[in-house]
């Protein structure tokens, strides 16, 4: 089986979340409706933001990329949306 390419997995993992009734995903400048060069997604509930970078994902509570850090994903390529979300909420767990 070929691994899908970081682009491909970063996408089909947005629109899983999309889908997802706890996550609101921002891929748009809500000023001037330009793609972002890093979209993310906010947990709606604690307001924890996800971003998706071309090969990370970083975790931070703030709108600022600045703020967050990275998070550990075994290979993003393969990843599951279960293995993102187990991920996210052991980061989460940490602070």
């Amino acid at each position: 089986m070929l691994k899908m390419t970081y682009l491909q997995a970063k996408t089909s993992l947005l629109a899983q979340l999309d889908a997802h009734e706890d996550w609101t995903v921002t891929t748009r400048n809500r000023s001037n409706f330009k793609p972002l060069k890093v979209p993310y997604v906010t947990r709606d509930y604690d307001d924890c933001r996800v971003w998706f970078k071309s090969q990370s994902v970083y975790l931070g509570w703030t709108n600022n990329l600045n703020d967050a850090r990275s998070i550990h994903i075994e290979d993003l390529r393969v990843a599951t949306l279960a293995d993102v979300l187990e991920s996210v909420d052991y980061y989460v767990s940490l602070d």
